[in-house]
This record gives C-alpha cells, sequence and structure tokens, in this order.
C-alpha cells in the first residue's frame, strides 16, 4: 500500500537519521525537524520511535522480498539467479545497513511477539516456486540435487552476516571503516563463488 506524502516524508528523514546516529541516537525531534513538520503531527502518525522504524523495516522488507520473487520468476540460469540475489541483496543492506541489526534486536527483545507482528504486514519469498526450479535443473544434470530451504538461508546468511556483526568483524580482521566497506565489495564475489560451488556436479 502507498505511504501518503508525509508518512513518505517522515520515514526517509527517520531511516537517514537513524543511519546517521543509529537507533538509540536519533531522536523523534530531530526526525519531525527533517520531515519538515511539528513533532505532534510525527507522534499522530508514529506513537514511538519503535513503531517508526517497525514501519520502516516492514516496507524495506517487502520490497526486497518483491525484488526476490520477480527475480525467482525470471527465465534464467539457478547460477545466474544467486548471483543476481548476492548483487541485489548486498546493494539493499548496503542501502539499509541498520535492519539486520534491528530484527535481530527485537527478536531478542520480544521473542514471538515480534515474529507474530510479521502477519499482515510481510510478503514471503517464492519458495515452492524456486524448489520446482531447481529440482527441474538437478533432473536435468544442470547442478546436483541440494535442499532449497538450505540454499535460501545459505545465501541469506552469507550476505547479511558481516551487517549483523560488523563492529566483531572489524576487531577480528583489524578493518577500520574505509577498509570494511572495501571488504565488503570483495565479499561479493566470495559469496558467489562460494555458492555455485555448492551447486557444482562433483566429477
Amino acid at each position: 500500500m502507498k505511504e501518503n506524502p508525509t508518512e513518505e516524508k517522515i520515514i526517509q528523514s527517520a531511516e537517514e537519521i537513524f543511519l546517521e546516529k543509529g537507533f538509540d541516537g536519533a531522536r523523534m525531534r530531530e526526525i519531525s525537524e527533517r520531515a519538515g513538520i511539528n513533532k505532534g503531527l510525527l507522534h499522530y502518525y508514529f506513537k514511538t520511535k519503535d513503531k517508526l522504524f517497525e514501519r520502516i523495516f516492514y516496507v524495506a522488507f517487502n520490497q526486497m522480498i518483491g525484488r526476490m520473487n520477480q527475480l525467482i520468476e525470471q527465465d534464467m540460469p539457478i547460477q545466474e539467479k544467486l548471483s543476481t540475489f548476492v548483487d541485489r541483496y548486498l546493494d539493499f543492506l548496503e542501502k539499509h545497513p541498520l535492519l539486520p541489526r534491528f530484527l535481530i534486536h527485537e527478536m531478542t527483545r520480544k521473542g514471538q511477539d515480534f515474529i507474530k507482528s510479521f502477519t499482515g504486514h510481510i510478503r514471503t519469498p517464492a519458495i515452492e516456486s524456486l524448489k520446482l526450479q531447481v529440482d527441474e535443473a538437478a533432473a536435468a544434470g544442470q547442478i546436483k540435487a541440494v535442499d532449497v530451504e538450505h540454499l535460501l538461508i545459505n545465501s541469506i546468511a552469507l550476505c547479511v552476516f558481516p551487517f549483523i556483526a560488523k563492529p566483531m568483524v572489524q576487531v577480528i580482521l583489524n578493518k577500520n571503516e574505509q577498509a570494511y566497506r572495501q571488504f565488503l565489495k570483495g565479499r561479493r564475489e566470495q559469496v558467489k563463488a562460494f555458492l555455485h560451488q555448492s551447486l557444482r556436479i562433483e566429477s
């Protein structure tokens, strides 16, 4: 459902400030000023900062799932789909780097209540359609037989982990912010190669 112009301005302004200052450092007053509205109107649309971030999460997540499902339905080899997915998902994560950590934080804080709150708000990947394509490619001898659910989760995990665990990975690898961005650029081809290898038929 399309947001109205005021909600769109609020969501855009909020995400900019969340990215600049982090979730804890962001203030509702700053968000209202960035959006060009008064604080009372902001609270009319979003009573708390948590509710505002949830909306940002739902909008961004649904956009990503929509693009993923469009990709699944395209006529191209599975290996090419995986490579395209990695590029699109990493593009998404670079644009919305706080969302993975927000998701983990909320699941830890709210548990099943947070998972239940997804009902009616988010789209889901077209797993059955992907499974059919992978099974057909395996039957044709193009790839080895794999469990599609594991393939999907592996693809997501390999991309998202450096964003969820960024502070820890920076310490382990001794990388400053600039060096970490370079590391993420090289990560794309590493993930693609790993996923392609998982589908390769051993000679």
